[in-house]
């Protein structure tokens, strides 16, 4: 958290002086990502948007953890379908964009497998996800001031007997950057949500605070590179058992008139205090992500995408694994 405040001041005393000497200067971008591209990511980065723009995207993910030892074989298998959808308007004549996203998921939870010889019952749990996401970005000069309200609601299906719960809350996106000709660099804050005791028919949520600092460069007009480091407070959920995690991402775009392909490539810390903390949730992996999108209308395109995380380790005999498979297909329409 320290290096990542000492990384936030330093950008922000460089952007200060860069907005004093160049007020005259309108924030411009070389960059044109889909909303959910995962270089976006904060809330400051609409102002690339000129006119209007609405992103969509159809997709699938599935999370495997495994943890194996003697006579134990245990597995937790995550299946989620999601649909996403965006829209992005630029006031003519003004500094200021708004935006707002949304997303539905739904899929199963399912534990399977055998603890130490005995067999675990076959568990499936069936749930939902909403998020409905405003947001806005204001160009002064080259400086960009971003916020944004995450508001996120969960259902989970009761198992056997128990009741359905559910549970809604909203997180909040103060956000800067500075952008000009062919770079862009900037800080975002997510706050935390909690609610450890809630009713009866609730479910409890702990959601970490995130802070992260980002920045790209067009090295030239087809090709940028950047890099995401973002700091996920783990530690603030139970500092007996957590530290915080650490992702450490890089980034590259290369455009042509009718296609462009992205790829990135992060690493994700470990978040266990000590080794008796470890599990296959909170172990380090590491991910790698492409997507592309070809222009299929003078102002529309259409794609896809493939990620894979995976991550191993192992303790007193113990290994535990985790992978994470993610597919869509997405498209934009600009106007």
């Amino acid at each position: 958290m320290r290096i990542l405040g000492l990384g936030i001041l330093a950008m922000l005393m460089a952007g200060s002086a860069v907005a004093q000497e160049q007020m005259a200067v309108t924030a411009t971008s070389p960059f044109q990502n889909h909303l959910r591209s995962v270089m976006m990511v904060s809330p400051t980065q609409i102002y690339q948007t000129q006119n209007v723009k609405t992103d969509f995207q159809l997709g699938y993910q599935n999370t495997e953890g495994t943890t194996e030892a003697t006579n134990t074989d245990f597995t937790n298998t995550k299946s989620m379908t999601d649909v996403y959808g965006a829209a992005v308007y630029a006031f003519p004549d003004t500094n200021l964009t708004l935006a707002v996203e949304a997303i539905y998921q739904t899929g199963t939870t399912e534990d399977d497998g055998k603890v130490l010889g005995v067999n675990v019952a076959k568990n499936e749990q069936d749930s939902s996800m909403w998020q409905f996401k405003p947001q806005l970005a204001y160009t002064m000069g080259s400086v960009i001031l971003g916020a944004a309200v995450k508001m996120t609601g969960n259902t989970y299906e009761g198992v056997g007997t128990a009741k359905d719960k559910d549970n809604t809350y909203a997180t909040y996106i103060p956000a800067i950057a500075f952008a000009q000709d062919n770079f862009e660099v900037g800080a975002m804050f997510e706050s935390h949500a909690r609610d450890l005791n809630p009713g009866t028919d609730e479910a409890m949520y702990n959601e970490p605070a995130v802070v992260a600092v980002h920045g790209r460069v067009a090295a030239t007009p087809e090709l940028a590179v950047g890099a995401v480091i973002a700091n996920t407070n783990y530690k603030s959920l139970d500092d007996t058992k957590n530290d915080d995690q650490i992702t450490v991402r890089g980034t590259a775009e290369y455009s042509q008139p009718a296609w462009r392909v992205e790829g990135d490539l992060g690493y994700n810390t470990a978040y266990y205090k000590e080794d008796t903390d470890m599990n296959n949730k909170n172990i380090a992996t590491v991910e790698l992500g492409t997507a592309a999108d070809f222009k299929i209308h003078q102002n529309a395109m259409i794609g896809g995408l493939v990620r894979y995380e995976f991550g191993s380790d192992d303790v007193g005999g113990t290994d535990l694994a985790v992978s994470n498979f993610d597919i869509g297909v997405r498209g934009n329409w600009s106007f």
